[in-house]
Order: structure tokens, then C-alpha cells, then sequence
């Protein structure tokens, strides 16, 4: 049976490539590898239970809040205007309290530092902080549409 169009997302085609097995593509298997090993750098069972925003809940729901933050969050603003943002947006998705996450965290404190630091870093080969992009410079969302009937996930990724 042939399906008709469909719409996902890139998030939903990463999970996907995630879950199968990974290629002989050199640079498929070195972005994978980078990216387990950047991704769960607290995770070690020996190092106990994660702390602060390494704690953050994880999974779709946690990811969308996450998400959400970089959509409405104005990059250039000062610390407490970031703290309001990110309160707001965990309240909205209802991450605001420790008991929701994975272990030691202020959600609120940790999330907004994180994004601070995120923020105020360099993003390597294009000279530039996110913090020097204000809102009217960016745009929060993407929209392709692209053929998917032989869809290589890690070849979108690529």
C-alpha cells in the first residue's frame, strides 16, 4: 500500500536514525559518536545522580519546553529578563519544580544559567555569540518540505 504525504519533524527523523543501526557512513557514525558522548557527560552511573541542568527531564515533552525557550527567549536581554523567560516557560510546561526532574536541580536557577552560558559562548567558525543576535535578526522556525520516499535520516542529519 503506497502512503500519501506526511509531515514529521527533524527531531522525529533523529530519533529515528538513533534507534537504528548505525551506518558505515564515516561522518554519519563520527556525528553520532559526538553526539552520545556530548550528550550525556553526567550520566555515569558511577558519578551518582545528575546535578543541576544535567538533571533537566528528559524525553519529547521536556525537549518541546526546551525548544520553546528558543523561541521566545530574546537572546540580547539581561539576566533577570532571561530568568523571567525561563520561568515562565517551565511554569507553562510545568518543569518549574525539582520533583519533575531527574535528580539535584533548581530548574529555574539551572535552566537560565544554562541558557546564559549557551548564549554568551562563541559559536565555533562563525566569530559570533548567540547574545548578539537580536530578535528581529532571526528566525525561531524553519520550514522545509523535502521528498521523503528513500528518507536516509543520518543523510538529513549530514
Amino acid at each position: 500500500m503506497k502512503r500519501g504525504p506526511w509531515h514529521t519533524s527533524y527531531t522525529q527523523i533523529i530519533q529515528q536514525d538513533r534507534r537504528a543501526p548505525i551506518e558505515t557512513d564515516e561522518l554519519a557514525v563520527e556525528l553520532r559518536v559526538a553526539d552520545e558522548s556530548d550528550a550525556t557527560p553526567m550520566d555515569d552511573a558511577s558519578s551518582g545522580a545528575p546535578k543541576g541542568f544535567f538533571a533537566f527531564a528528559r524525553g519529547a515533552e521536556p525537549g518541546i519546553c526546551l525548544h520553546k525557550l528558543f523561541e521566545v527567549v530574546d537572546f540580547t536581554a539581561d539576566h533577570a529578563t532571561l530568568r523571567d523567560a525561563v520561568a515562565t516557560t517551565l511554569r507553562t510546561h510545568g518543569y518549574d519544580k525539582p520533583a519533575k526532574h531527574r535528580g539535584e536541580i533548581d530548574p529555574i536557577a539551572d535552566t537560565t544559567a544554562m541558557l546564559a552560558t549557551l548564549l554568551d559562548k562563541e559559536l565555533p567558525q562563525l566569530g559570533f555569540r548567540l547574545a548578539d543576535v537580536g530578535k528581529k535578526q532571526r528566525k525561531a522556525e524553519w520550514r522545509f518540505h523535502m521528498t521523503a520516499d528513500h528518507l536516509q535520516p543520518s543523510r538529513v542529519a549530514d
